[in-house]
């Protein structure tokens, strides 16, 4: 357990069930819930990226948008109890302060703006880009081409979204969460449309740039068990809750990835990658079972 003054995210007793929707609407279904999430209690540190695996249906999405604070707690279909905390901050406090971002599967981009333009969406959104000077503004700019020469789209500044395949669009929102100035980074399956070379060239360029310049917290959701030991510092494996009559936790491993060194060559021949890899997959294994 780390220190508290160290933790990005700390979860006390966090329970999410959804209601039932019942197409018979038989008598004693109307009302009832199944549980969805179950986190007893989940601390992750600073600057740690946290890779989250597990069967479809298991809450992984809901739980970044817990975290994001996109499900109501008094929604009529959500019963959502629990704490949590964002660098010691409520969720709405944190949504308020601009500390998080989060970044879907399928990408959300202004389909009149330019892939640079969308970029900068979220400074314009919270001020900062009406408080810049000259100077700023044109290191502004000048970061932005960075960004996109980092996700592999050097030229691309002023193409629209309908210009863009699905990969490329994928790669712009990548790029519009490195340039906001959120602590902590959500992201859903957003290398989910690359193939897999490219995938895994992405995985290995967020991992250097985190580690070099943004120390941010990074948690993501995948269905590839590669891409978790890759890029993740720490793994969290979640089992499907609905058919448990008491669930105590989503949580049926949590790991560390400690690999000798971060490069891809070296990562890929690392006899512990295939270990950890080969262990993440039995239990995935077990889970669909």
């Amino acid at each position: 357990m780390c220190d508290q003054a160290d933790e990005a995210i700390r979860i006390s007793n966090l329970s999410v069930d959804f209601r039932k929707q019942s197409p018979a609407k038989r008598a004693g279904t109307e009302g009832s819930y199944f549980p969805v999430v179950r986190l007893p209690s989940l601390s992750i540190q600073q600057g740690t990226i946290v890779a989250i695996l597990g069967p479809s249906g298991c809450g992984k999405t809901t739980f970044l948008k817990v975290i994001a604070g996109l499900h109501d707690p008094c929604g009529k279909n959500v019963r959502l109890t629990g704490d949590i905390k964002l660098l010691g901050k409520s969720v709405t406090e944190a949504v308020r302060s601009h500390l998080l971002s989060i970044s879907f599967q399928v990408p959300v981009l202004m389909p009149w703006r330019t892939s640079s333009e969308n970029i900068m969406l979220p400074l314009e959104l919270t001020g900062q880009m009406a408080k810049m000077g000259v100077e700023q503004l044109e290191q502004n700019r000048y970061d932005i081409d960075q960004a996109l020469k980092t996700v592999r789209l050097p030229g691309f500044q002023d193409r629209y979204p309908e210009e863009l395949s699905s990969g490329q669009l994928s790669r712009v929102a990548v790029a519009q969460a490195m340039m906001s100035q959120a602590k902590i980074l959500l992201m859903d399956e957003v290398f989910g449309t690359l193939d897999e070379a490219n995938r895994m060239e992405m995985n290995l360029r967020l991992r250097k740039i985190n580690c070099s310049l943004m120390h941010r917290t990074v948690v993501f959701v995948t269905h590839s068990v590669e891409e978790a030991v890759l890029l993740g510092d720490r793994v969290l494996v979640f089992q499907r809750l609905e058919c448990q009559v008491r669930p105590e936790s989503s949580v049926v491993k949590d790991i560390s990835i400690a690999l000798s060194e971060r490069s891809n060559e070296v990562r890929y021949s690392d006899s512990d990658f295939h270990k950890q890899k080969q262990d993440l997959e039995e239990t995935l294994l077990s889970l669909e079972a």
